[in-house]
């Protein structure tokens, strides 16, 4: 005898009660179709105004590869860029580099540059600057990209606007290498020669990125204004961006922000019943944040005691929120 499945039982239920109401396949269908929202047009950006957000903790520097933690990658991104950046299914897209080709070996990846590139101090961006970032900057800083850079037997600059890189052997990965979180290009003319971990530069970072530099009060904030020179025609639309440094659970006001930073997890729908029992057990520590009330999982279920709650699927942005309907405390 076959086992019905928890989800085979559902679909049961659901063809029973679709028969139940009288509704055959196609009366469905065109049922559906009247209930549904048409897709509103997309609001067109608006240039000017200053995004005011918080960056916790406070990170050491903001150059990507001198340090590679959370809050680093957060707010340096907006002053540098790699040669690719990636979709949610990890292709590659163009960024600083417009386009590229693979030899039919496998080993010979040839990059082709945006034109017009300037790094923030208004020096333009060649393939001197990308054979440096890869071959020497990067290859020494980062744990990440030293062991795969090392496959690299060969860099030329044929001209200042290709790069060719020639691998000892092939490695199907390489392309994952070049966004700017694991390879920002930095400007070779203010690295090169220099300690890269102590050069000045690192206190006042200057990339490509759509953003530039402007100021930063230790424990206050990190100021970046739109950066005129940018390559991309028009962009970016802020005038400024500001990171309010936050580096405890308690703003200045003295209020608990534990239920900020909830609610932000939860509105990005990156908790499951599992996480949310974990955070219940998290509680009984004293002095922690905890979540009074009662603990329902995102599909509805109760957190297992044990942990053993195997449901991996996100739930909505509405259903998670009923969880979060508990006030988050403090003990």
């Amino acid at each position: 005898m076959r086992k019905l499945t928890r989800r085979a039982l559902a679909r049961r239920g659901l063809s029973a009660g679709i028969l139940a109401a009288g509704l055959g396949p196609e009366m469905l269908a065109s049922r559906l179709a009247h209930t549904q929202t048409p897709a509103k047009p997309a609001v067109a950006p608006k240039k000017g105004g200053t995004l005011n957000t918080i960056l916790t903790p406070e990170p050491p520097v903001l150059v990507l590869g001198v340090n590679n933690q959370g809050p680093t990658q957060l707010a340096a991104s907006k002053l540098f860029q790699g040669l690719c950046q990636y979709s949610f299914t990890l292709q590659p897209m163009p960024q600083l580099a417009k386009s590229w080709s693979l030899s039919d070996d496998k080993k010979t990846y040839t990059f082709h540059l945006q034109e017009n590139v300037k790094f923030h101090d208004g020096h333009p961006m060649t393939a001197d600057d990308v054979i440096f970032s890869i071959t020497k900057f990067h290859s020494e800083l980062s744990p990440r990209a030293r062991p795969i850079f090392a496959n690299i037997k060969e860099a030329t600059a044929p001209d200042p606007h290709t790069v060719v890189l020639t691998l000892a052997t092939p490695f199907e990965p390489f392309m994952l290498m070049f966004d700017a979180t694991a390879c920002a290009i930095v400007p070779k003319h203010i690295y090169d020669g220099t300690d890269y971990r102590t050069n000045p530069a690192n206190q006042k970072p200057i990339g490509t990125g759509p953003f530039q530099f402007v100021e930063w009060q230790r424990g206050n904030f990190i100021r970046m204004k739109r950066f005129d020179d940018y390559w991309v025609p028009g962009q970016p639309y802020l005038d400024e961006i500001i990171y309010r440094i936050m580096n405890s659970l308690v703003d200045r006001g003295g209020r608990n922000i534990t239920e900020l930073v909830f609610r932000l997890c939860i509105a990005g729908k990156m908790w499951t019943a599992r996480h949310l029992h974990g955070f219940a057990r998290h509680k009984r520590s004293p002095g922690r944040p905890k979540l009074t009330g009662s603990f329902a999982g995102a599909s509805g279920e109760k957190a297992e005691p044990n942990g053993a709650h195997k449901n991996a699927a996100y739930g909505s942005a509405r259903k998670v929120r009923h969880v979060l309907g508990n006030r988050v405390a403090t003990s």
